[in-house]
């Protein structure tokens, strides 16, 4: 049976800080099922990271990269009107994630013009498509245009304080992810994963 071409690919490694080395790296399919989304209404979007947006849900779109790191997406579904999707869509977040560790991993891109993304801390810039899916925009497809570099800092380690937390500013890994990587994200109609909105 022919393997399915899946939804998109990812080359990237993981490097160690501590340890300074890279300790795995992938070449990665990635298939619909893999995508984990979730929806967080604006009740329970309690550090709300999108300050432009506060009464609006938010989407996390996750996939595994192996047994321990994920990547992902998020950005508030911000509600469709007569406005351009740019206009309406000013920003959004890559991350990543560990399945051991609580991290803190929120690499913020803004919207710079039509399809276009640009990291707001190092570098990094993505092409990106939107479209409008059960009445909001969605982020449906990222093709990165150069590397890019996501931090990962566990909670709970000695640093500054932030509402009860302590953070180390320090990250422990770095997920590099390579420049030509692409994923078609699915949203999410009527609870289940759809691609371009399409049941």
């Amino acid at each position: 049976m022919k393997q399915s071409a899946g939804i998109g690919r990812l080359i990237w490694n993981i490097h160690d800080i501590e340890l300074d080395r890279f300790v795995i790296e992938g070449n990665s399919v990635i298939q619909v099922q893999d995508i984990e989304i979730y929806v967080l209404p604006p009740q329970d979007a309690k550090a709300n990271p999108f300050d432009s947006k506060p009464n609006v849900p938010i989407t996390r779109k996750f996939c595994p990269l192996n047994d321990l790191f994920s990547f992902g997406i998020a950005h508030a579904l911000s509600p469709h009107t007569d406005l351009p999707s740019d206009t309406e869509l000013t920003g959004f977040a890559l991350l990543s994630g560990h399945a051991r560790e609580d991290v803190a991993s929120w690499g913020w891109f803004d919207i710079d013009g039509p399809g276009h993304a640009i990291k707001r801390q190092e570098t990094g810039e993505l092409a990106i498509e939107v479209a409008e899916i059960g009445g909001s925009w969605d982020i449906i497809r990222t093709e990165l245009l150069s590397d890019i570099s996501i931090r990962l800092i566990p909670f709970g380690l000695a640093g500054v304080k932030l509402e009860g937390m302590s953070i180390n500013l320090k990250p422990s890994w770095r997920l590099n992810i390579a420049k030509g990587s692409v994923i078609h994200w699915p949203s999410l109609v009527n609870g289940q994963p759809t691609l371009n909105g399409l049941l």
